[in-house]
């Protein structure tokens, strides 16, 4: 699933996926799973943001077919235009399972 963030007027395909939590992985070499105690215990700092949102904006435009054109250092100003945004979306990302266990599918999934 691609979703979009407004960033100077244009809608950009973001996609948390696999690939995203793997390029995050290889830059930082932490387990995806642990950002948010890292974050908490001063391990990591804020700027993991740019990686998080650097890496989902290439799944998304992989997700679309599209070339991004912006660059890992690019980050710190697309998310002064859309961290609260982008932090919104991520949880349309991750599937909430139902009453029998399974998964609730999303109105666009079949």
């Amino acid at each position: 699933m691609v979703l979009h963030v407004n960033y100077k007027g244009d809608k950009l395909p973001v996609r948390f996926s696999y690939r995203a939590m793997k390029g995050f992985q290889k830059k930082h070499g932490i387990p995806f799973e642990q950002i948010e105690e890292k974050l908490k215990s001063g391990e990591l700092d804020i700027e993991v943001y740019e990686t998080i949102m650097y890496q989902c904006l290439l799944s998304g435009h992989q997700g679309e077919e599209k070339t991004l054109t912006l660059t890992e250092q690019d980050m710190e100003d697309v998310l002064d235009e859309c961290l609260g945004e982008f932090i919104g979306l991520i949880p349309k990302f991750f599937p909430k399972p139902n009453q029998e266990g399974g998964i609730e599918k999303k109105p666009d999934q079949t």
